[in-house]
């Protein structure tokens, strides 16, 4: 089973994963997408960490949306709002790619629940500590 982790997630595990967590990257099938590589850049402190991120990120596959995706994305962004959830951006994209992708998306964030109401093909992974 593939597994989308959020940035938030994935945050944890480079800087405290718990035994469950290194865990479940070990032995599951964990990948990550161009949103949340930006997303994990933008943070870095330094030119070093920039470099030591890319290295780190570059063992992941990454699951991306194609040029013909993006009209099919506006769609989904305004099915949201038209709901009455107005999300973060990147969100959005990461829930987005998930369902293209079939995966299931790990996550601490409320805003994934949120677009699972309005969304039901989006999958959560469930991870309790």
């Amino acid at each position: 089973m593939k597994i989308l982790v959020d940035t938030n997630v994935m945050i944890d595990y480079m800087k405290r994963p718990s035994e469950k967590m290194k865990q479940i990257f070990m032995d599951e099938d964990v990948v990550i997408s161009g949103v949340i590589a930006s997303e994990l850049l933008h943070g870095a402190l330094s030119e070093k960490e920039v470099k030591s991120l890319e290295e780190d990120l570059g063992v992941f596959e990454s699951l991306n949306i194609g040029q013909g995706d993006w009209n099919e994305f506006g769609r989904f962004l305004y099915k949201l709002r038209k709901n009455g959830l107005t999300c973060p951006y990147p969100d959005a994209l990461i829930s987005f790619i998930a369902i293209k992708f079939d995966v299931s998306v790990w996550t601490k964030d409320k805003h994934f629940k949120l677009i699972k109401e309005i969304e039901d093909k989006l999958k959560l992974f469930e991870f309790v500590e």
